[in-house]
């Protein structure tokens, strides 16, 4: 599994429920979204916890856990992953993502500093329905096209920022 090398940590809490959740799904989103160079040379995995409970508080269960891991570890970044919420980097450092490695990676992009390609980009797609022009950019309509992976300007700005 791909954990990432890099400096930064972060923690993943994710909810079994609803979509049963596994383990070892946790463990191949997480490699995904470290696959995409160079979130791999900057964050490293610092524990990955599945978390089982009632589906009426799974959200705040989760939140609460991902805060406490946040505060334990001293970690600037917690991902929640599950099943039916809102994709997004939010703030205090927790990172809400449905159960995909693309998606995780995106909001990790989100966590530093990168934005998406045009401000009207998602309104933008949904008119072209699908002729998207960042189709092919993590940072653009994942939802649309599966990306290649981060822009060269991303990458270099990210380089510029976290690897130097």
């Amino acid at each position: 599994m791909n954990t990432g090398n890099g400096l930064l940590g972060f923690g993943v809490v994710g909810c079994a429920q609803p979509g049963n959740l596994r383990m070892t799904d946790l463990q191949e989103i997480v490699s995904v979204a470290m696959s995409y160079y160079p979130l791999g040379a900057i964050y490293h995995v610092n524990g990955i916890t599945l978390l089982d409970p009632p589906l009426v508080d799974s959200f705040h269960v989760a939140r609460e856990e991902a805060l406490r891991i946040k505060d334990e570890r001293n970690l600037g970044v917690v991902a929640i992953i599950q099943e039916g919420i809102l994709s997004m980097a939010g703030d205090g450092g927790i990172v809400h993502a449905r159960p995909s490695g693309l998606v995780l990676a995106h909001e990790l992009g989100h966590t530093l500093g990168l934005e998406h390609p045009d401000e009207d980009c998602r309104p933008c797609c949904i008119k072209k329905l699908g002729e998207c022009p960042y189709g092919s950019q993590l940072m653009g309509c994942i939802e649309i096209k599966p990306p290649v992976g981060f822009s060269p300007e991303n990458i270099e700005r990210l380089e510029r920022g976290w690897l130097r």
